[in-house]
């Protein structure tokens, strides 16, 4: 499995960090960078002191029906301090699955 990372630094932010990760994911789809989706699971999510680590599969279709995951993503959220209540960077890990067409430039 390929993985490509994005940071976005504290002025690239808001305090809602899963979002701006989610906008800057539709972003990159919108210039090809990786493949076109139009909906997201979760599927897990993990803490750790100042770490808020979020799994999610992007889908091909909307909510109602997802259709095939085109791209696994793991955003993490890192804070100031364990208290969790300032960000201070978001990192995006873009992983590539081998053998799908799921690509990234």
């Amino acid at each position: 499995m390929k993985t490509k990372e994005i940071i976005l630094n504290k002025d690239q932010i808001s305090q809602e960090g899963l979002n701006d990760a989610l906008e800057k994911l539709a972003e990159l789809a919108e210039d090809n960078f990786i493949p076109k989706w139009q909906s997201y699971d979760t599927t897990g999510k993990e803490v750790i002191q100042s770490l808020e680590k979020y799994y999610l599969d992007l889908h091909e279709g909307e909510v109602e029906n997802p259709g095939e995951v085109v791209m696994d993503i793991i955003v993490d959220l890192v804070y100031t301090n364990e208290l969790r209540q300032e960000l201070d960077y978001v990192k995006i890990y873009l992983r590539r699955r081998e053998g799908k067409n799921n690509e990234f430039r």
